[in-house]
């Protein structure tokens, strides 16, 4: 399955690329492309692209804060750095 993509900039339906469902791999619309050749049979097949709305996307990726960054390098939890700091004043 394939999908529409929109233009980040515009937010606009791309004209210019597409995007694969399975991998999410984005593949430009150029029939020197294997993978977009491979959309197009797919297409003639009968089927037709899901449009933008249609599937969901994935979340963006949160930034760690530094106490979770932290916490992640040195194994510590917040009750144990509390801790330590406490016995450090």
């Amino acid at each position: 399955m394939y999908q529409q993509v929109k233009d980040p900039v515009t937010g606009a339906i791309s004209a210019t690329l597409i995007q694969r469902v399975a991998d999410g791999a984005f593949i430009p619309a150029d029939e020197r492309n294997a993978d977009y050749r491979d959309c197009l049979v797919w297409l003639a097949k009968g089927n037709e692209l899901a449009p933008v709305e249609a599937l969901a996307l994935p979340k963006p990726v949160r930034e760690m804060t530094p106490a979770e960054k932290f916490t992640e390098r040195t194994g510590l939890t917040v009750q144990e750095l509390r801790q330590l700091l406490e016995a450090a004043s």
